[in-house]
């Protein structure tokens, strides 16, 4: 079996959930496989292999030397390169027809990969109000990277369903949006403060009306915006502010922690974002300055009734 044969069976599997797959992965995902694997393979037909069976241990070792010594990869680089080719790798030994095929899998070969905890970085509020002055309003498109940048920190959306909002979506009049269903979670009612409200009105009044999407944010083209859409608006941002560390997912960050400081109740909040358990929203409390004990303390109906004094 040729190599790029092989690749582009495993991508089809990741893209239909099968051959071991918990589900199908989402388009940015598969694109991701496809970005991590390219320099693998390369560097395979480079070395004059072609064929998945002409695939040795030291090949595997020398793309992982090759990996290690390159100069423009970071670390977080390096290491999303191994767990796409780990997850190859697993594919060839769950794949009923490589089995057939007696294709061997390497994955044992492959070094283990460490388990960081993700860094949940949070910038204060004046790094936030820098950012975001940063953002040319009277233009169109600064109008549109305005109010999805707030949109993001009032409601704590992930990028991807930012990106699947439609204006069928947006109910103005209640103060309400839709969040669209995603790979990780499904559709969720969320509430918007009335400053949010205001600013989509004026951006959708804006925006106009397109015959070619009926999703909220367009790029200049009037098309769907991606997420390499916001990637590099965010960068342009980052870089006229000189307020390093804010992304999509930073501003999720920022909106749970602050939620939390501000009072909120962590299960509704877990309702608010769609994270899958309570337990993914702990370290949030640790960043608010607070603790599950304390929001217990706080919210607790014991403290409004009188409660007798028994001897300890």
């Amino acid at each position: 079996m040729l190599i790029e044969e092989a690749l582009n069976l495993f991508i089809m599997s990741r893209k239909h959930g099968t051959s071991g797959a918990k589900k199908k992965a989402r388009p940015r995902t598969i694109d991701a496989y496809r970005d991590d694997l390219e320099p693998f393979v390369t560097f395979l037909i480079e070395r004059g292999i072609v064929t998945y069976e002409a695939l040795k241990k030291s090949d595997l070792m020398a793309f992982l030397e090759k990996v290690d010594a390159t100069p423009t990869w970071g670390e977080a680089t390096k290491l999303k390169v191994l767990r796409s080719l780990r997850a190859f790798f697993l594919w060839v030994d769950k794949d009923e027809d490589c089995r057939d095929e007696g294709l061997k899998s390497w994955y044992k070969a492959l070094p283990s990969i460490p388990k960081c905890k993700p860094r949940k970085f949070v910038p204060d509020r004046p790094s936030l109000k820098r950012f975001m002055q940063s953002i040319p309003i009277h233009t169109k498109v600064g109008m549109r990277d305005y109010v999805l940048v707030s949109l993001l920190m009032d409601t704590g959306m992930r990028v991807g369903e930012l990106c699947l909002l439609t204006l069928d979506h947006v109910k103005l009049d209640e103060r309400r949006i839709i969040i669209p269903e995603m790979g990780k979670t499904g559709t969720r009612l969320v509430t918007i403060s009335m400053d949010m409200a205001r600013l989509l009105k004026g951006w959708i009044k804006q925006r106009g009306d397109t015959p070619l999407t009926d999703r909220v944010f367009t790029n200049q083209y009037g098309r769907a915006a991606n997420p390499g859409t916001f990637d590099k608006m965010f960068n342009r941002y980052r870089k006229r502010s000189g307020v390093k560390g804010i992304t999509p997912h930073t501003l999720r960050h920022c909106f749970c922690t602050y939620f939390l400081e501000g009072g909120g109740d962590i299960a509704k909040l877990q309702a608010i974002t769609g994270h899958s358990s309570l337990d993914m929203l702990k370290d949030y409390l640790h960043l608010s300055g607070q603790s599950l004990a304390e929001e217990q303390e706080r919210v607790s109906p014991l403290r409004q009734v009188k409660v007798a004094k028994i001897a300890s």
